[in-house]
């Protein structure tokens, strides 16, 4: 019997805020807002592996990052910095057959 790896991309963007935050206590950002999501575009799977491709964000990007997990509303894993502005592609390794998984891809 073959063994299979269950792969799902999703996108999840969440927007936190905090209820003791008061207006008087409000932080000025002053970091650019994003031009928009990546767009995950293929996801290979290998035995233990899967190979994913993306197209860049729309600017201001600096680095990309990876989060997955085994649910679609839970990031168990990740990895903070998967490369560079024009970085397309990862591979996420040592992965356990016959589990779904859910990925996620951030500029």
């Amino acid at each position: 019997m073959g063994r299979k790896l269950f792969i799902f991309a999703t996108f999840i963007f969440l927007f936190l805020t905090s209820s003791r935050l008061n207006t008087a206590e409000a932080i000025s950002c002053k970091d650019l807002t994003p031009g928009g999501p990546p767009v995950l575009i293929s996801a290979i799977a290998g035995d233990t592996s899967v190979k994913l491709t993306w197209t860049e964000a729309p600017d201001p990007v600096s680095y990309y990052l990876v989060t997955y997990g085994t649910s679609q509303t839970s990031r168990e894993y990740g990895y903070p910095n998967v490369g560079p502005k024009g970085t397309t592609s990862f591979t996420v390794e040592r992965l356990n057959t016959g589990v779904k998984y859910y990925f996620q891809v951030r500029g």
